[in-house]
């Protein structure tokens, strides 16, 4: 028997509503010449109990619960309500009366909600508390016993001398650095791509490479290195008369994007279809036009251009999994045997087991990644119930609320004056870097232009990041401040933040310098050609200053206090034990000053829309930073 049909058969015996019979939930509409009410109908035997949009911030039980045939009549005691309701033959539908206690009532409808289905007849109601956010700061401190401790030019030039010996690739001049280590990730070096092509061939022919290495890596050409390669192989698959790249680099240099004199260069060929790719992607307008300008000038130009780019597309899901295998698979040879990097990062942390985040290859136009946190962390701290419907919607639904509040905006603008300084109220549509906080997943997104052997690293380096940001939000209030109904999100020092992870990659491929010193490389080469031109940039800077400050720490510290404090200069100095007061001149970095506060937000929950919105703004507004 269905369950419609076993529904509809329980109304056939006149009797009190019994624990035995199976439970129904029904979407209600009220109709009077006021309007339209909902309510959310239990039947539950002695359980059953109504909730009504009017009175939502609890379910009210049902008394005189009777049924007679396909008739159901009960009364709400606390509102002084009587229903008396008829039930179609089929079960699905109900129909009557509600009756007020003044005398008047409301005609009823009713709908059954078939189990599993997620429907909220009263729409949930939720309170998104008071957020302060970013810091009242105008410059990080560093003390001069932190900077007395910084590796000096000459040591990183020398290890930076010894990896380049260890991969084989040509050294080049300082202000090269920075061409060259862009080029490296994206396949335009040609050195980088015969080095990528050796590592993936040694692991072919080691017991590393399964059957699933090989499909994705092995072609009938031989081992397959990147995105271009697998993008040009299923342009020559799929054009009757084979893939033309000149055609294609003909159109790039009608485009402008190509050197008008560059002929026979595959590598900047690759570069400038691959900076023109997001373009093309996003549907841009200007990009539109420029085609359909070079479709009349040289269709056969326009044809094979368009097809590469369609193939870039198609190439994603191997470049996705590629990268998963080379995160997942011990293939790198290390003095503890064969090792995945997602067991490296284990060690590095001190767990068992890591499971790495998802992948999200999107065109970024380059050389970039960045890190996107499980909202949920933050919504367990954020996201509050305000009626009885969210009470039961929010263990699942509050990311989906906390979606829907960051999306929020209005136009008028205020700033807080403090005795601290000026202080923005913000919408939470307009607070920097908050939807990386509010992802599905913990994930990465990263362009898959990036070859996947070198991704690993990059892939790496935003994961510290994720797992950062996990620890302070699961801190136990280190790295947020709760006071009463505000949240203190604490914003990282820039130079702390981007160091450690800088830091932290290369820690955790240590173990590999000396069998595939290509991976540390990336990082390094990025690091010196950013300290060769702006020595105070976050990441060269901060890999210098973490790394002074992890020396002085025990394993188990640098992954836990330590990342509970990148918030704070001072409490990373103690915690290192630089001397207080030690001779020399601090280390002065000037930031922005970023502190802000989004209001206590109540919002109704209507299908990913946020509705009913009210805004109230609590006193006092900035809780202390330290």
């Amino acid at each position: 028997m269905t369950f419609r049909a076993a529904a509809a058969a329980c109304w056939l015996v006149p009797t009190v509503l019994g624990a035995q019979e199976p439970a129904t939930r029904w979407a209600v509409q009220l109709r009077t010449a006021a309007g339209v009410e909902f309510a959310d109908l239990r039947l539950d035997g002695a359980r059953s109990r109504i909730l009504l949009e009017s009175h939502d911030s609890l379910f009210f039980p049902l008394t005189k619960l009777q049924r007679t045939g396909n008739h159901l009549s009960f009364a709400v005691g606390a509102l002084g309500l009587r229903a008396e309701l008829d039930v179609d033959g089929d079960g699905a539908a109900m129909s009557g009366r509600l009756r007020y206690p003044d005398g008047g009532g409301a005609s009823w409808e009713g709908e059954l909600i078939r189990p599993g289905t997620a429907r909220w007849p009263v729409r949930p109601r939720v309170r998104v508390r008071q957020l302060a956010v970013g810091t009242g700061a105008n410059a990080t401190v560093i003390p001069a016993a932190w900077v007395a401790a910084l590796p000096d030019s000459m040591t990183l030039e020398r290890e930076y001398a010894e990896l380049m010996r260890r991969t084989g690739l040509p050294v080049v001049r300082d202000r090269e650095r920075a061409d060259r280590s862009r080029a490296m990730a994206l396949g335009a070096d040609e050195a980088t791509r015969a080095s990528v092509r050796r590592t993936l061939a040694a692991i072919a022919a080691s017991p590393a490479a399964d059957s699933t290495f090989r499909r994705l890596f092995v072609g009938p050409a031989g081992v397959i290195i990147d995105l271009h390669e697998r993008a040009e192989a299923l342009a020559m698959a799929r054009s009757r008369g084979g893939y033309q790249r000149d055609a294609a680099a003909r159109g790039l240099r009608r485009l402008g994007v190509l050197d008008a004199n560059t002929v026979n260069d595959v590598g900047r060929m690759r570069a400038a279809a691959l900076a023109s790719w997001p373009a093309w992607f996003r549907h841009d307008s200007t990009m539109a036009r420029a085609m359909a300008a070079l479709d009349a000038s040289d269709p056969e130009a326009r044809r094979e251009l368009n097809l590469l780019f369609e193939c870039y597309l198609d190439a994603v899901p191997w470049w996705r999994e590629a990268v998963q295998w080379l995160l997942d698979h011990p293939w790198i040879d290390t003095p503890m045997g064969p090792r995945a990097p997602a067991q490296l990062m284990a060690k590095v942390w001190g767990r068992a087991t890591l499971a790495p985040p998802v992948l999200l290859p999107e065109p970024l136009g380059g050389f970039a990644a960045m890190p996107l946190v499980n909202g949920d962390r933050l919504a367990r701290t954020l996201v509050e119930p305000a009626n009885a419907s969210a009470r039961e919607w929010l263990p699942a639904g509050r990311v989906e609320a906390l979606t829907a509040w960051s999306a929020l905006t209005w136009s008028d603008t205020l700033t807080l004056s403090a005795a601290g300084g000026d202080i923005a109220l913000l919408p939470p549509s307009r607070v920097p870097g908050l939807q990386t906080l509010l992802a599905t997943a913990d994930g990465v997104r990263i362009d898959p232009g990036i070859m996947p052997l070198l991704a690993v690293a990059t892939v790496i380096h935003e994961w510290h990041h994720i797992l950062a940001a996990a620890t302070r939000l699961e801190g136990q209030g280190v790295s947020r401040t709760d006071r009463s109904t505000v949240v203190r999100l604490l914003e990282d020092d820039p130079w702390l933040a981007e160091g450690f992870a800088e830091w932290a990659t290369e820690e955790t491929l240590r173990p590999a310098a000396a069998s595939t010193p290509l991976l540390l490389l990336l990082d390094a080469e990025k690091r010196m050609a950013l300290w060769g031109g702006m020595s105070e940039d976050p990441h060269a800077l901060g890999y210098r200053l973490v790394r002074a400050a992890a020396a002085r720490l025990p394993v188990a510290t640098r992954r836990s206090t330590f990342v509970t404090r990148l918030h704070d200069p001072a409490a990373v100095a103690r915690l290192a034990n630089f001397p207080a007061g030690a001779r020399g001149a601090p280390l002065l970095l000037r930031r922005p000053v970023t502190a802000a506060v989004v209001p206590e937000i109540t919002l109704t929950w209507d299908a990913g829309v946020a509705d009913a919105v009210a805004r109230r703004l609590l006193f006092p507004p900035y809780p202390p930073e330290h």
